[in-house]
C-alpha cells in the first residue's frame, strides 16, 4: 500500500536556517548517528527500517524473520536505548 506524501508549501522565511540551529541539529545528528551505532545490529536493523524507512511490521518480520512479539520487544528495547543515550542531548536543545 502507498501513500500519497502531503506537500506544504514553505515560506522563504522557513528555507533559511539560523546558524544556530544549524549547528544543533547537526550535533543532533552526530549524537543520533553514535546512538544507532551503538545498537546491536538487529535492534539497529529494526529500528532503521520501522521508522526511516517506514515499513510496517508485517514486513520487517518476514525480512528479518522474527515473530510479533519478537519484533514489537526489539523496537521497545531500541527505542527506550535511544531515549538513554539522547536525553542529555535533548535536554541542552531545550
Amino acid at each position: 500500500v502507498f501513500r500519497k506524501r502531503r506537500t506544504v508549501p514553505i515560506s522563504d522565511e522557513m528555507t533559511e536556517p539560523v546558524e544556530s540551529e544549524t549547528t544543533d541539529t547537526t550535533a543532533l545528528d552526530r549524537q543520533l548517528h553514535f546512538a544507532l551505532a551503538a545498537l546491536p545490529e538487529l535492534h539497529r536493523s529494526a529500528l532503521t527500517l520501522r521508522y526511516f524507512e517506514e515499513m510496517d511490521y508485517q514486513s520487517i518480520e518476514k525480512l528479518l524473520g522474527l515473530s510479533n512479539g519478537a519484533l514489537r520487544g526489539i523496537l521497545g528495547r531500541a527505542l527506550a536505548s535511544m531515549r538513554k543515550q539522547l536525553k542529555p542531548a535533548l535536554v541542552s536543545l531545550e
